[in-house]
């Protein structure tokens, strides 16, 4: 079995960052790319058949993805002499599998993965035609990349991805070349309770009709110092079905407000659907 080619891991960035997000939007080498909230899986044919890897190269485990692997690798060839491999986004609801970069392709000496995006996305398109798969939905000039940003955030989704199309993908890497644009909020919390030992968590909790509802437990590494009963303003991507705060982040202390103020209302959950652009 050849070794499949590792992914890349994205860093994110702040939508509140305007300087960042309005430079990367209104340059013409970076797209604007739909955000599809799945799992990633990788796709790769060799000589020794079909194989499903998570981005950094593992043998796909989960279980939840693997009940749609059988109707996926259908449209794949069983093997193929030289390697083909797909990145993409199983939607686990539907089994929907929608493809965002291509690290390898039937083609002798082609390192794939070293070319520039604009290349391997016309490779993509040509690859998932004749297979029949999904392609991610792509905004490259600035109007559209704003109408797609716009479109995401109004409608609950968690962000989108900006990818500059001269570069090559960078296996296993953060690259400044390709970034997650996520849209935090904020949300006011009670600190009810510290841990003790050097992990140096809060927990974190809200009222709704008059009792508390634990929402999770942020990091208080490197921030201000607060004590049980504060009132602390939190940066979260959003609020899982279970009421936790997803990715949280404490940002200051709230002096000038209550406990009675922190309701549950502030929390808001995110959209796993996928935006309709022609909308």
């Amino acid at each position: 079995m050849s070794a499949p080619i590792i992914g890349t891991k994205l860093a994110s960035i702040d939508y509140r960052d305007t300087t960042t997000a309005a430079r990367l939007v209104g340059d013409d080498n970076w797209i604007a790319e739909q955000k599809y909230d799945g799992t990633r899986v990788m796709v790769r044919v060799d000589a020794d058949g079909q194989h499903l890897y998570g981005w950094d190269g593992r043998p796909m485990r989960h279980a939840a993805a693997m009940q749609w692997a059988p109707s996926l690798l259908a449209k794949f060839p069983a093997a193929s002499p030289l390697p083909l491999q797909i990145d993409g986004e199983l939607l686990i609801a539907d089994g929907r599998f929608v493809a965002f970069d291509i690290l390898a392709v039937p083609l002798d000496g082609v390192a794939v993965h070293t070319l520039a995006w604009d290349v391997r996305r016309a490779l993509l398109e040509s690859a998932c035609a004749t297979l029949g798969l999904e392609v991610s939905a792509v905004a490259y000039d600035t109007a559209s990349k704003l109408a797609l940003i716009e479109g995401a955030r109004d409608g609950g989704y968690e962000g989108v991805v900006l990818k500059d199309r001269t570069a090559a993908c960078l296996p296993g890497k953060r690259p400044a070349s390709q970034r997650k644009l996520k849209f935090y909020r904020e949300a006011d919390c009670i600190v009810t309770a510290r841990d003790t030992d050097s992990a140096c968590n809060a927990s974190l909790a809200v009222y709704a009709d008059g009792r508390l509802v634990p929402v999770g437990r942020c990091s208080m590494l490197g921030k201000p110092p607060v004590e049980v009963g504060d009132v602390v303003e939190i940066k979260y991507l959003y609020a899982t079905a279970s009421l936790t705060l997803y990715q949280p982040t404490l940002l200051r202390v709230r002096d000038d407000k209550t406990p009675a103020e922190c309701s549950l209302d502030q929390l808001a959950a995110t959209c796993k659907g996928v935006l309709d652009l022609a909308a």
